[in-house]
Order: structure tokens, then C-alpha cells, then sequence
């Protein structure tokens, strides 16, 4: 099995005709504002695509673990509903209201597969999301023109 996709988003709305809209999407960071009171609670949504090959043990569940600065800080566990197309992806997306950052570092996410309740595959996205705090703006003077 493979991840072809793990978007980092402010929220998911699906459409109608399969459709999806994702908004505000997070590139390799985010960004808080000065003075910020830990732990934080931000709105992320999250938007992940896996190809499920023909030599992968059948899923009928799964479980993400997030870290922040290697500790786990948040857990979402869910089913996978219906038989998976091996000729296309399958899609595991999810909105956490409260999502608690402690501290400025950085985030990652563990997908583990599960088939009735054994784990038989665990992927990791490509990268880890840098959360850090925006520099306060100190006082500055406009330009000057001569």
C-alpha cells in the first residue's frame, strides 16, 4: 500500500458528484501568531489518499496517531467502509475541531491499517508539518522619500 496524498487543510467539504473541496491548505508549515498560549487549538482537517495494491492484506479499519515533538497528542480511529477498488485510491479524510498543539517543532502522523483489530500496515507521510510562531512586528517607521 501506498499514500499518494496527505493534505494539511483548515476544512473539508464534500460535494455533490464526488467531489471535494479542501480550504486553506497548509503547505510544509504552520504559522501562529506572536505569544501564543499553549496548547494551542486549532481546526485542521485532513485529507489523505492511499492505493491499496492486490498483494495488501484486506483493511477494515484504521487508526491515526499525532505527535508533537514526539509526543502523541491526538488519535482518530475509524472504519474503512466498503470493499477498497484496487484499480483506484481510497481516501481517509477527517476534520478535528480542537486539534492541540503543546508547543512550536514540529507534527507528524502515523497510519496504521487494521483488519479485525490486528495491525497489518502502518504508513507514514513523506514529512513532518513545522508549526512555529510568527516573529511580533517591532516598531517600524515607514519609508523615507527624498
Amino acid at each position: 500500500m501506498k499514500m499518494v496524498d496527505f493534505i494539511v487543510c483548515d476544512d473539508i467539504r464534500h460535494e455533490v458528484l464526488n467531489k471535494v473541496t479542501l480550504v486553506g491548505i497548509y503547505t510544509d508549515k504552520i504559522v501562529l501568531p506572536p505569544n501564543t498560549k499553549y496548547p494551542a487549538k486549532l481546526r485542521l482537517a485532513f485529507f489523505s489518499k492511499f492505493l491499496h495494491e492486490k498483494s495488501d492484506p484486506r483493511l477494515d479499519s484504521f487508526r491515526v496517531v499525532f505527535q508533537n515533538n514526539d509526543k502523541e497528542i491526538a488519535r482518530v480511529d475509524g472504519m474503512v467502509g466498503g470493499e477498497i477498488n484496487l484499480e483506484s485510491p481510497f481516501v481517509v479524510s477527517f476534520v478535528i475541531s480542537e486539534f492541540p498543539v503543546f508547543a512550536p517543532g514540529e507534527i507528524k502522523a502515523s497510519f496504521v491499517f487494521l483488519n479485525k483489530g490486528e495491525a497489518v500496515n502502518e504508513i507514514k507521510p513523506p514529512s513532518s508539518i513545522a508549526v512555529f510562531e510568527m516573529e511580533p512586528k517591532k516598531n517600524q517607521s515607514g519609508p523615507v522619500v527624498n
